[in-house]
């Protein structure tokens, strides 16, 4: 059985195109063995290449089911261009690598969860020389807050792989960073925990999560790298981004908001954006934590 699905014409990094993602993602789940998903993206004109990691994921998903999936585009389009540029269409659609001389794009990578070594050279090679006027004590916190959510993965989210890339967009002086994975989401970790502390369970387990000191490890601290995180980004005026099951948490530009999805990601999609002009020095101090002082 053959199933074409037409992309939407934009895909960006907002409810709207994390929905329409979801929506994909429901369509792969009533898939079943054998099916061809022809993903046709001849009607779409701009996909944020950060979310590129998503779209693998839901791919990934229908190969775990034996799914085959393929990619419908004219061969030297735009979005083409990008997906041979920065990893991805190998990865994905067995499209060739080449990447360009100047390039604004971090490129897609599949890790092991537990491979905290390659992830973190990763981050400092292909993501932190983007802020060349930044502190260099906040990009290495940055670094740090980061690795930190990597690591959430695998510590809770208990999955094998962990999907990520990222753009950087000259004409608005952002980066966009990008992970995903799939495995247990926050609700599914938050819930459990809470009912078993007899706590009041919130209306949205990852605005619950991103509290400081609000953790679901037991017998250690934990709970961090999410708050500080948003701190950043809050001071940053940027974009920090949740995307798990039915759940949607942001804050943007200062504000903070919540929502649902009728559709459900079984995994994570995290999305940061950081203003690349940023000079504020953060860090007055560093404790023993690495905790930022704002």
């Amino acid at each position: 059985m053959t199933i074409q699905i037409i992309i939407p014409k934009s895909i960006k990094s907002n409810y709207t195109g994390y929905r329409d993602l979801l929506n994909l993602a429901s369509i792969y789940n009533i898939c079943t063995q054998d099916t061809s998903v022809v993903l046709n993206f001849k009607e779409n004109t701009w996909f944020d290449a950060n979310l590129l990691p998503a779209l693998y994921a839901i791919v990934e998903l229908g190969r775990q089911k034996g799914v085959t999936s393929i990619y419908r585009n004219q061969h030297d389009c735009t979005l083409t261009k990008l997906f041979v540029r920065n990893g991805f269409g190998k990865h994905c659609f067995n499209l060739e690598y080449c990447p360009h001389d100047s390039e604004t794009v971090i490129p897609f990578k599949v890790f092991k969860a537990n491979d905290t070594y390659n992830f973190s050279h990763y981050m400092d090679d292909e993501l932190i020389g983007y802020f060349p006027s930044m502190d260099l004590a906040v990009k290495k916190a940055i670094s740090s807050y980061i690795q930190e959510l990597f690591g959430n993965a695998q510590i809770h989210g208990n999955c094998a792989y962990v999907y990520t890339c990222g753009q950087y967009y000259p004409y608005y002086h952002k980066m966009d960073f990008t992970i995903v994975n799939l495995g247990r989401t926050f609700q599914e970790n938050v819930i459990p925990y809470l009912t078993e502390m007899d706590a009041v369970l919130p209306d949205n387990s990852i605005s619950w999560a991103v509290q400081p000191n609000h953790s679901t490890k037991r017998g250690t601290t934990g709970g961090i790298g999410l708050s500080l995180m948003k701190d950043f980004i809050s001071y940053n005026k940027g974009k920090f981004q949740i995307i798990s099951g039915r759940e949607f948490w942001e804050i943007n530009n200062g504000a903070e908001g919540k929502r649902e999805f009728e559709q459900v990601f079984p995994g994570t999609i995290v999305n940061i954006e950081i203003d690349q002009n940023d000079t504020n020095l953060y860090i007055h101090d560093v404790p023993s934590n690495s905790e930022l002082l704002f």
